[in-house]
């Protein structure tokens, strides 16, 4: 028994085999540091410790994006010296000398400072001001420290420095005041200032007709220019069988420097009210022209299938 215990590896040494898996699983969240932009990130938790950080790539509009300084953010929570616990300061100012005290100490401390400030002073003395560094709602944002104040008596005015610059700048580079834009507004900004602009180049050929898309028919109108080159001039929700939307679009064209008096070749579908609307808009100059798509495909949607494909062939070469 001796012999073989020897030639054995130590008991220390054996192996204990394949040891339990570790539990991982995904945590969405967003950024809660001072900032709009609010980005949406996930964080990989690995036996309820954070390993991991990275933006959302499922997020409709960050995708995945995160600052630079988020994207450090859990070497930030882990830094040596992350302040952790209420510090007193046991030197002169600059040395840098703190003491560690508790959260009732420091409480206390503060709010004996505040009784004496309101007895010599009165309570308009306290001057409050506070940061938003992670938006919550204790640093007084839009809950219990506005009711403290206002318990207190103290100065009223507005409570944060950082908050109305952001507005200011906001203002002089984007137009709007307010701190953060809704991401989704920028696609219909987008819209908006592309059918808003003057049309400065001379159309010879404007194409109108209506789309269908997602059970919605838009009215499109494409200028053509001399050298080919199409624009986009105008859209508008509804058929081209409505007076009231095309007489909308044509009137708009016009606003925007779309010239009346010019000859020009109007590419239509089969509406009547279109017709109708640009002979009244346009009179004599307008040229109007059956859009020869549209009128294979009325021709087509007439035949029996089995004549579809020789048809239109015929008609595409005719």
């Amino acid at each position: 028994m001796s012999a073989m215990a020897k030639s054995g590896p130590p008991a220390s040494h054996q192996s204990a085999g394949p040891g339990p898996e570790p539990v991982v699983r995904l945590v969405h969240g967003a950024c809660p540091l001072d900032c709009p932009d609010t980005c949406g990130w996930v964080v990989t938790v690995q036996d309820g410790r954070a390993v991991r950080l990275q933006g959302n790539r499922e997020h409709p509009f960050t995708r995945g994006a995160l600052c630079e300084k988020v994207n450090h953010f859990l070497e930030h929570t882990r830094l040596p010296d992350r302040l952790l616990h209420p510090m007193r300061r046991v030197g002169k100012k600059g040395e840098g000398r703190f003491a560690r005290i508790s959260w009732d100490e420091a409480i206390g401390e503060i709010a004996a400072r505040w009784r004496a400030i309101i007895d010599r002073d009165g309570p308009q003395a306290i001057w409050p001001y506070y940061g938003t560094g992670s938006l919550g709602m204790i640093q007084g944002l839009a809950g219990c420290g506005r009711r403290l104040w206002n318990v207190l008596g103290t100065s009223q005015h507005h409570l944060s420095i950082c908050m109305t610059a952001g507005g200011f700048a906001t203002g002089y580079t984007l137009g709007d005041n307010r701190i953060g834009m809704d991401p989704e507004g920028f696609a219909e900004a987008r819209l908006a200032q592309v059918l808003a602009r003057r049309i400065e180049v001379a159309l010879p050929v404007v194409m109108i007709d209506g789309i269908h898309f997602r059970g919605r028919v838009i009215l499109v109108a494409l200028g053509i220019d001399a050298q080919g080159n199409k624009h986009v001039l105008g859209l508008r929700e509804g058929s081209t069988e409505s007076t009231r939307v095309v007489r909308s679009l044509l009137s708009d064209l016009i606003e925007r420097g779309l010239d009346a008096d010019r000859a020009r070749l109007w590419v239509i579908d089969g509406g009547k009210a279109l017709r109708k609307a640009i002979v009244e808009t346009f009179g004599a100059t307008a040229l109007i022209q059956r859009c020869q798509e549209h009128k294979r495909r009325n021709v087509i949607e007439h035949l029996p299938e089995e004549l579809h494909a020789s048809v239109g062939r015929a008609m595409r070469h005719a």
